[in-house]
């Protein structure tokens, strides 16, 4: 199973090297770095995210 992870360049709370850690840790995880977001990038780069979760669906 694919699993796709989110996260930010700018997050402080959980910065890329704590999500590039899970998802090395679970099989078939890919993590998304979206440029510039903090830890709420869901609100603060939509677009960006909405691209990434639709190209995602497309590999299922």
């Amino acid at each position: 199973m694919s699993h796709s992870y989110f996260c930010s360049t700018d997050d402080n709370l959980t910065p890329v090297k704590y999500n590039q850690y899970l998802a090395n840790k679970i099989a078939g995880a890919r993590l998304v770095v979206i440029d510039g977001g903090t830890h709420f990038v869901f609100i603060e780069k939509p677009d960006e995210v909405n691209r990434a979760i639709d190209k995602f669906l497309q590999t299922l």
